[in-house]
């Protein structure tokens, strides 16, 4: 017998109860998959459980209309265990050994239900999915008996009776069945454990808390799940681009330590919590409360945030930043922070990591937390690193200087550099014999090699002089660009580039504050030409990393 006030209910419970499927359902139509899957899960279970363990099914979204329950969700998995316990009938005591199903249009289903035959089964697609069903279960019984496995349906039976649960979600009378089923099956979308905890903490049934208490919840709900939606806010603490929706479930998995029950552990998680250790729904929420809270603590303070962003992006595990969070001191919680920023810098050689070796990643990861020590020790400042920005767009390592090696391939990307080119030059008296070169250069007429002839010469003019044996791959030439600014200007000399990142962030593009510093020269001691990236403004780049990295997290610069 249902109990309307437990939120699980367990098959036993379903047994001699109506439900009603509405006319505006598609029929039957589970297939050989699903229908082995849902029984080889069940049979896993009985294998590998303790006594009062369960397992649970997707929800089932129903409402009360007299003596029936109107099936809104979960016609098919419903259907399933009606077929499932036709094949355990003989083994279930009582006059009532079934649940009910009733159509609102489809009668000849519930007599086809009630005698499945070969006969009927080309009837209609309906009978023909439900026979089908019907049989993979004999079969699936079958081919256990005959891999050696004795008294399979008796060892089946009373987990599937008493230990499979299904999620039970009851909607309101006056709500909208249509409504529901739409939002649930047109793009099957599926209820999201924040739906289910929240029916459960905030259910007429639940005795632990008042009218006004729910409430109370009801806009701490709210608010908590507007301030997640703070794109900024979110990134900085989740890597996976795959959004969590609603993203309050978010704060509910980290709480969660059950991790037995798929996709609907945290609602299990809570639904033990109440029924079964009696735990009250105040004291459960006020957890949640708590560590968002935390969370936003972390937000505004901007070098926890700076710090724990970074770490996050790099994959460390927020859980095990929460337990060191609630065991130190705020001055010591930073050290800490700052000793896992350290255990992954340690084996970085900046002299030696190169984009020529294909040392992409530990490249990035420099690059990364040079820009945010810079935002860090610039205390006069606000700004904070666009986390959000940087992992939901594409980012490159950049090339500061040209290289030779990067040459336009194509006729039309070469005729776009030497156009940017012009375009540049055409003011520079200093360049006018170049201009008129590259103004005069015809793509019919010249061939490959003399366009790489051009090429090279333009590279050799916008280069230091004697400065042809610098490692133009090493972190002295690299920057972090968005992609599409970084192919936009296509190996450009070094002015084109520095005049394209000041219009990209006058724009609002979001570019990295060391990368607007490199091409402002912002690092270079002597700033006596702007033409070119030269052996000096590496040298004094290369030399702030390495000093903003290691004064910052105490790394030995030896």
């Amino acid at each position: 017998m249902i109990n309307p006030e437990e939120s699980l209910q367990s098959i036993n419970d379903l047994i001699g109860e109506k439900f009603h499927i509405p006319n505006y359902q598609r029929g039957y139509r589970w297939g050989k998959t699903q229908v082995e899957e849902l029984l080889n899960d069940i049979w896993d279970f009985t294998q590998d459980r303790t006594k009062d363990e369960i397992y649970c099914l997707q929800p089932i979204v129903i409402k009360k209309n007299d003596d029936t329950w109107e099936l809104i969700d979960g016609q098919q998995r419903m259907t399933t265990i009606f077929l499932i316990l036709k094949h355990l009938k003989h083994l279930i005591d009582g006059d009532i050994n079934n649940i009910e199903i009733v159509y609102q249009t489809r009668k000849g289903s519930e007599d086809f239900l009630s005698n499945i035959n070969e006969k009927d089964k080309e009837v209609n697609i309906d009978f023909f999915h439900i026979f089908n069903a019907n049989d993979y279960i004999e079969k699936w019984f079958a081919s256990k008996a005959n891999n050696g496995i004795r008294n399979v349906k008796t060892i089946f039976i009373n987990p599937f009776l008493d230990n499979t649960k299904v999620i039970w979600y009851e909607v309101e009378k006056h709500a909208n069945s249509i409504d529901i089923f739409t939002k649930l099956n047109i793009g099957k979308i599926p209820l999201t454990n924040a739906e289910l905890i929240k029916a459960l903490f905030l259910s007429n049934s639940n005795n632990s808390i008042n009218e006004e208490k729910q409430f109370e919840i009801s806009n701490d709900w709210d608010n908590i799940e507007y301030k997640l939606s703070n794109e900024n806010f979110w990134y900085f603490l989740n890597q996976n681009l795959n959004d969590i929706n609603p993203r309050i479930d978010f704060l509910f998995d980290i709480i969660n330590t059950d991790v037995s029950y798929s996709s609907y552990s945290s609602f299990h998680f809570y639904n033990e919590k109440i029924k079964d250790e009696g735990t009250s729904v105040v004291s459960l929420w006020n957890d949640v409360k708590t560590l968002f809270l935390t969370l936003e603590e972390w937000y505004n303070d901007r070098e926890i945030f700076h710090l724990i962003g970074f770490l996050i992006n790099e994959g460390e595990n927020i859980e095990s930043i929460l337990k060191n969070f609630k065991s130190k001191k705020k001055k010591d919680f930073i050290n800490y922070l700052k000793s896992k920023v350290l255990k992954l810098m340690i084996e970085i050689d900046f002299s030696e990591i190169s984009y020529g070796k294909k040392d992409y990643s530990q490249i990035k990861r420099t690059l990364l937390l040079f820009n945010i020590i810079t935002i860090v020790k610039n205390k006069e400042s606000n700004i904070k690193f666009q986390f959000d920005r940087y992992k939901k767009e594409k980012w490159d390592i950049e090339h500061i200087h040209s290289t030779k090696e990067n040459m336009p391939s194509t006729s039309d990307v070469q005729k776009d550099w030497l156009k940017s080119l012009s375009e540049y030059l055409e003011s520079k008296e200093d360049f006018k014999l170049l201009f008129d070169e590259i103004s005069g250069f015809d793509f019919l007429e010249k061939t490959p090699e003399e366009f790489e002839l051009l090429y090279n010469k333009v590279i050799s003019i916008f280069t230091d002089e004697g400065d042809n044996e610098y490692n133009k791959n090493g972190l002295s030439n690299l920057t972090l660009l968005d992609a599409n600014t970084n192919r936009s200007y296509k190996n450009a000399i070094f002015p084109i580039k520095r005049n394209t990142i000041i219009k990209k962030d006058l724009e609002g593009v979001f570019i990295p504050t060391c990368t607007k510093n490199v091409f402002l020269k912002y690092y270079s001691t002597n700033v006596s030409q702007m033409n070119f990236w030269g052996g000096n403004d590496r040298k004094d780049y290369f030399t702030n990393i390495v000093n903003t990295i290691t004064d910052y997290i105490g790394i030995n610069e030896s």
